[in-house]
């Protein structure tokens, strides 16, 4: 089976536009957790031929713009919806650091950091859990996507030689992902080939 490793929030959740920031993040309350039209239909298929992988840098608690408990909250809601809905993750590895974070607690998933205020190993564009995943004897295959609407998605899966998909409405690539689509249903077609 193939691997897919899918970045969460622009991918398969859509991002919120909050006014103190005056910009579009991942949601900070479980309430706020909207999925993109079609994402969970492409994970229901996707689940049949693929194992599915989840890593996204999650900084908004170190950027105290929530609580680490919200932030999961959120990350266990999104969990428990999936299973609800009978599909099938394979492993959830989040990020929750940030070079302009704080530096109160550190990482359950990345035992080498000690808080969040840091470049760490497991942030994004890095592929430290690309690795940790791909070191386990039954996820080592050749066929290796990744899944992403920013630069740091394509850069983490190349850095692996996956196959990239960048999920974004516009048309010019100034990524260098290998395929562009508006969305996770609309990637399909490319991954089923």
């Amino acid at each position: 089976m193939q691997n897919i490793f899918l970045d969460r929030d622009g991918t398969i959740l859509e991002n919120i536009f909050y006014s103190d920031t005056g910009s579009y993040e991942g949601p900070r309350f479980k309430s706020h957790i909207k999925f993109i039209k079609g994402a969970l239909k492409a994970l229901k298929v996707l689940q049949n031929s693929s194992n599915l992988f989840i890593i996204s840098n999650q900084p908004n608690a170190s950027k105290k713009k929530t609580s680490i408990k919200c932030i999961h909250k959120v990350n266990n809601s999104f969990k428990e919806i999936l299973e609800k809905k009978k599909i099938k993750i394979n492993g959830y590895y989040y990020s929750y650091h940030h070079p302009k974070g704080v530096d109160y607690i550190s990482n359950l998933n990345c035992k080498q950091c000690l808080g969040y205020k840091r470049d760490c190993i497991c942030r994004k564009p890095s592929n430290f859990f690309l690795k940790k995943v791909l070191s386990k004897k039954k996820y080592q295959n050749e066929k290796n996507w990744f899944i992403g609407d920013r630069e740091t998605d394509m850069k983490c899966g190349n850095s692996i030689e996956a196959k990239t998909i960048l999920i974004t409405s516009k048309k010019v690539n100034k990524t260098k992902a290998l395929f562009l689509r508006k969305n996770l249903y609309d990637a399909l077609d490319i991954i089923l080939k």
